[in-house]
């Protein structure tokens, strides 16, 4: 059997969730090749019009990432702190994630929206990042309607994508510093207990054609197998 151990309606704001949103000086996050910084920004909240209460959005624009262009260029839709959502150290091994999406004029722009994670391999070392590519979501924005989603954070790397790092951009010269087959083997301890963050990104973003619309989030769960 499985127990809950984190749950977020939404019902009275956005709680600690972000997105990535552009900002134009430093202190933020790398500075990109449109020259934009990036920065962490509350999800937006409406108080109705959720599955029961109130639900949290992201809008565009959104921060372009282009620390990840071997695998691919991406937004920051959603995006939850392990350490402000009671998550810290927590065995996330065939966690079961429960949630409802909603795209409002949503236009994917050839985007495709997947479940991320991310997280040292060991203490102290350089965050490594995967993408649960056997699993995406846009299908679930097409309509304008609620749609309940459910995933696995299942312990076999052959069902995610290990997206890599780049410093750079296209600016400057590209410096590989992650290449995409060496993250293999560090999947297991990021989900045992090393993740940080993790949420939902789209990707395959065109900087010229980006995606439009907003995406609405509620009644999300994160469960594990009982006695953990």
């Amino acid at each position: 059997p499985l127990q809950i151990i984190y749950r977020e309606n939404f019902d009275r704001g956005p709680g600690t969730w972000i997105m990535g949103k552009n900002k134009s000086s430093p202190p933020g996050w790398h500075r990109n090749v449109l020259g934009n910084y990036g920065d962490d920004v509350a999800l937006r909240w409406n108080a109705t019009g959720g599955r029961s209460g109130g639900f949290a959005y992201s809008e565009p624009p959104w921060y372009f990432d282009d620390n990840h262009g071997e695998f691919m260029w991406l937004h920051l839709i959603f995006v939850a702190y392990s350490n402000k959502v009671g998550l810290a150290g927590k065995d996330l091994r065939g966690a079961q994630l429960s949630f409802s999406l909603r795209g409002r004029d949503f236009k994917p722009k050839g985007t495709t929206l997947l479940f991320w994670i991310q997280g040292p391999a060991r203490e102290g070392g350089a965050n490594r990042n995967w993408a649960l590519t056997s699993r995406p979501l846009e299908g679930l924005l097409a309509d304008g309607g609620w749609h309940d989603g459910k995933l696995s954070l299942v312990n076999d790397e052959a069902q995610w994508t290990f997206m890599g790092h780049t410093n750079g951009g296209l600016a400057r010269k590209v410096r590989v510093t992650q290449t995409l087959d060496s993250g293999k083997g560090t999947l297991d301890a990021i989900l045992v207990q090393q993740h940080v963050d993790w949420g939902f990104l789209l990707c395959g973003v065109d900087p010229n054609d980006p995606p439009a619309g907003r995406i609405d989030l509620d009644e999300f769960s994160l469960a594990v197998p009982s006695g953990r």
